[in-house]
């Protein structure tokens, strides 16, 4: 079980979740409202908070996958326990499945309804179990639907489907749940409604104390001197989440710290390059992948610009050239993520070695994405996927970095480029979620 793994372990000391309370769409000042009720975990929400139907928000990183995820473990496990009695039929089930996936069967064709693509789904997935129409009316699952806002459909009719499905299930199925996780507030609100309100959870980032003591448990020879680096700097607010946390105390080797989120995910991707190289990755043995004199430098710990990545092989530049092929041919409403046919990726690559970065690619956890994100090479579902987002729903901790620049030269220009459209975005109150990524990840923010 790929979630129980060490690497995956959810330490609840640095998750906190607030309840948003509904003030409702009359009220004077801001409908959502912070509550004075906290939780440390989506088990501790599901039992206090009453509506069949939950969201849960975050940023980028902040863990809204991890956390149903394992929810998803820790009910399988209370199962294999017996701690929720001896007769398995009546055992709580969970379905964890990515929204990304809910798209028409064909360009031409309409949007599934929620019930008919969830019952697909769990038929290709669990085919020797009984249906969702049996579960159902069972009324013991929990749905856990990750990423609403990562629906590759563009404008208000995917949410207005899944709106109706909640109130279809409230109506047939009393009893069963529903968790969503999606980003921001304004996307998922329109769930939400008199009749069938749906309770908002946000994931807090960490306060000065938690970063502290973060620091203190998972670097303690190092604790004190990141501290005194990260107080009072742009770059503390950057890293009040335990994701950012982990990826630098794994890369510190003498309290130092990154010059923003491009140079920590530089310094990540260097990091699991170094690790390859050491443990004898044989991909990364020969001159073509990975330059001998790159990987020297790597191994020797010898110090590298902030943005630098080692690209005298020809590793990161096909990475960055496929990165850059998969966006730009990205289609209209495919608002959240591309994928392409496996072979489809080998044919952009038009490398003779193609199968081999791309294995590289996944071993070392490089991204070929454009957002500071994490991603999946997946050969078993056919498909190479970049994600604007933080989570790997493949649970593969693939870090990405913004690699549709050509050459780092070009980074000083796009990241001027970058906060100009942010400060005229902030004066004219209308920064949007999605801007094209070649304009937005080159910025070290």
């Amino acid at each position: 079980m790929r979630w129980s793994d060490e690497r995956y372990a959810l330490d609840k000391r640095f998750v906190q979740l607030t309840l948003l309370l509904d003030q409702g769409e009359d009220a004077q000042g801001p409908r959502w409202q912070r509550g004075s009720q906290t939780f440390h975990d989506l088990g501790e929400v599901l039992a206090q908070v009453p509506e069949p139907a939950v969201v849960i928000l975050g940023p980028p990183g902040s863990g809204k996958s991890t956390l149903l995820r394992h929810y998803e473990l820790d009910c399988a496990q209370a199962a294999l326990a017996g701690q929720a009695g001896d007769d398995l039929s009546q055992t709580p089930l969970t379905f964890f499945v990515s929204l990304y996936d809910y798209k028409p069967a064909s360009a031409n064709a309409s949007l599934p309804l929620p019930q008919d693509w969830l019952a697909a789904q769990w038929a290709a997935r669990y085919p020797d179990l009984p249906g969702l129409e049996v579960l159902l009316p069972q009324r013991r699952l929990t749905l856990l639907l990750d990423a609403l806002n990562e629906i590759p459909y563009a404008g208000a009719e995917p949410v207005r489907l899944w709106k109706d499905f909640l109130r279809q299930l409230a109506r047939d199925y009393a009893g069963n749940r529903v968790v969503f996780s999606c980003r921001h507030l304004d996307y998922s609100v329109t769930l939400s409604s008199k009749d069938l309100p749906v309770p908002q959870v946000r994931i807090e980032l960490l306060s000065d104390a938690q970063v502290q003591e973060f620091l203190t448990l998972y670097c303690p020879e190092h604790s004190a001197t990141l501290w005194q680096n990260l107080q009072g700097t742009p770059q503390l607010d950057l890293l009040r989440l335990p994701y950012y946390l982990k990826l630098l105390v794994a890369q510190t080797t003498a309290g130092e710290i990154p010059a923003g989120r491009a140079a920590l995910f530089t310094g990540f991707v260097r990091h699991a390059l170094r690790r390859e190289v050491e443990s004898d990755n044989a991909l990364l043995q020969a001159d073509a992948l990975l330059h001998t004199r790159d990987a020297q430098r790597l191994v020797q710990g010898h110090p590298w610009p902030p943005f630098a990545l080692p690209e005298r092989g020809i590793l990161i530049p096909k990475l960055s050239a496929l990165a850059f092929q998969m966006q730009t041919q990205r289609a209209v409403n495919e608002a959240a993520q591309v994928r392409v046919a496996y072979d489809e990726a080998l044919a952009m690559l038009d490398h003779a070695r193609a199968e081999d970065i791309l294995k590289t690619g996944a071993a070392t956890r490089c991204s070929m994405y454009t957002s500071c994100s994490r991603s999946t090479l997946r050969r078993g579902n056919s498909h190479v996927s970049r994600r604007r987002n933080w989570c790997s729903k493949s649970g593969v901790p693939i870090v990405s970095y913004p690699v549709s620049r050509p050459r780092c030269t070009t980074w000083p220009m796009l990241t001027r480029y970058h906060h100009c459209l942010r400060r005229v975005g902030r004066k004219l109150q209308c920064w949007p979620r999605r801007w094209p990524a070649t304009l937005i990840v080159s910025s070290p923010i």
